[in-house]
């Protein structure tokens, strides 16, 4: 799968974006006025404040990881690629085609 292209550059886009934020928040411009400058919703400028007091300006270079934690183990993810290795007949399908 990976990372679409461009996804690199986006990240360095928020950075830019929290840092922006950090130096407006700096000026005593509320968290939602802030929001809208940057054109992010008000939540993150607010977690980014949160960030910003407990870890100052390092806090908010870094993205944090992008989109959900997976609930699957380790284990879990040795056993769905052994599966999908013997494939779709070994585990019970009429065809050796995977489908939806």
């Amino acid at each position: 799968m990976g990372n679409p292209a461009g996804y690199g550059e986006t990240l360095r886009h928020w950075g830019t974006r929290r840092l922006r934020a950090a130096r407006l928040l700096a000026k005593g411009i509320h968290q939602s006025e802030v929001a809208r400058r940057v054109g992010v919703h008000r939540q993150s400028v607010s977690r980014w404040a949160q960030q910003l007091e407990a870890e100052g300006l390092h806090g908010l270079k870094k993205a944090g990881r992008a989109g959900r934690r997976s609930r699957l183990s380790a284990e879990d993810l040795k056993k769905i690629e052994c599966g999908l290795k013997r494939g779709p007949e070994a585990l019970g399908y009429e065809t050796g085609l995977w489908t939806a």
